[in-house]
């Protein structure tokens, strides 16, 4: 299992494969719960027919609740948890990277983040087959029926048993998952910042000339109380 020595600060990590998941969180959202909830239901169900013993690693926080979850499915043997103070995230990152795959499973958590750096590691994502999951991932995760604990089951074990569909949405995956580095979050941001300065640098207000002389302009439609700022040189 997956276990943290305080005085070494490393991770020992499982003596099997295993599929990686982030925790809800100290204080879950509803969503969040129940998605937890199916990743359990979903892993109980691969078990009763897996070829290949794979365990379930939920990664950050995870309450006790979660814990009592798994054991009253009888997964508490199958089931590990890497409590986000433990290792820190140089070791999350580590336990992360040697998964078999990063199940997505919740919308409005941190669980897109961690699907994002599962990406970039070359980890592959199973995700629901939502539209805003379909845009973020493309074709470079495997999708399941978001109410579906047996689609989600039908997909881990899919990937499991293929190698090559693992190296395939690795690739994809790293390639894709740079988007969603800072550094492309920068330069996103920055082309937006460039964008607007080339739209309205040339307008005539005050706001507009200190705008342009800074790099930015004045977009009219955000602020009608700027205009009105008076403006003194020096």
């Amino acid at each position: 299992e997956v276990s943290f020595d305080r005085e070494t600060g490393e991770v020992e990590l499982p003596d099997s494969d295993y599929v990686a998941a982030a925790g809800p969180g100290r204080r879950p959202w509803r969503a969040q719960i129940l998605a937890v909830w199916r990743v359990l239901e979903a892993f109980r169900v691969r078990r009763r027919h897996a070829r290949r013993r794979v365990r379930l690693v939920f990664l950050g926080g995870t309450p006790r609740w979660v814990q009592n979850a798994a054991g009253c499915l009888g997964l508490a043997q199958d089931v590990d948890f890497l409590d986000s103070r433990g290792g820190g995230a140089f070791q999350r990152a580590r336990v992360l990277t040697s998964a078999l795959a990063f199940v997505h499973a919740s919308r409005p958590d941190s669980s897109w983040l961690s699907a994002g750096e599962a990406m970039r590691r070359g980890v592959p994502v199973i995700a629901p087959r939502t539209a805003t999951a379909m845009e973020v991932f493309g074709d470079s995760a495997l999708y399941y029926a978001e109410r579906s604990p047996e689609d989600l089951a039908a997909e881990m074990e899919r990937l499991v048993h293929s190698d090559h569909l693992r190296r395939t949405l690795a690739r994809k995956g790293m390639a894709r998952g740079q988007a969603f580095s800072w550094e492309g979050a920068a330069r996103s941001l920055l082309d937006v910042f460039a964008e607007v300065a080339g739209a309205t640098a040339g307008s005539g207000s005050r706001f507009g000339r200190v705008g342009a002389d800074l790099g930015f302009g004045y977009n009219p439609a955000l602020s009608s109380h700027a205009q009105a700022v008076p403006y003194h040189p020096g």
